[in-house]
């Protein structure tokens, strides 16, 4: 296959098991060679180039992105509320969160998405015309400064996004 490397050629003996028309992950064995004939070993078969998680496990391998979480952080997040309770909910409007669960809300984020942290509302006035809310998750109010989960969140602090 075509890389920054150019061709790299791969025997019989180092496909560990790969199918052909997989996404893999190849170790060059020769990375200084000058005249571009690069050999490399298959150290890792993610599937079918099609599954939307092999997609995600291929950028993470590409830059090098970890899909685990320091112990630290898991221990940080463990007790945050997956679903909110009522009366968390009642707290925050309290501290002054505007409550809008009167809009029928969408969220705009893709099918296969991990997390729901976008949408929109319309609303149509008196008037006539339209007011249209756009809806974005306040991570900064899970996400403390100087924390483990801040540390880690600079960290990643690119999001990926893999399309088809």
């Amino acid at each position: 296959r075509e890389t920054n490397f150019g061709v790299i050629h791969i025997d019989k003996n180092n496909l560990n098991g790969a199918p052909f028309k997989m996404t893999v992950v190849c170790e060059v064995l020769n990375p200084d060679n000058t005249n571009k004939d690069f050999r490399g070993k298959i150290v890792e078969v993610l599937g079918d180039m099609g599954n939307n998680d092999v997609r995600m496990l291929s950028v993470l391998r590409q830059y090098g992105l970890s899909q685990t979480f320091p112990d630290q952080v898991n221990d940080e997040i463990k007790d945050l509320p997956v679903n909110p309770d009522p009366q968390m909910i009642d707290e925050q409007i309290e501290l002054g969160r505007r409550d809008l669960r009167v809009l029928l809300t969408i969220t705009i984020d893709g099918e296969d998405a991990k997390d729901l942290d976008d949408a929109i509302s319309i609303k149509k006035l008196q008037n006539g015309n339209y007011k249209l809310y756009v809806h974005i998750a306040d991570v900064s109010n899970y996400v403390r400064e100087n924390t483990a989960l801040d540390d880690e969140a600079r960290l990643r602090g690119t999001s990926v996004y893999v399309f088809q």
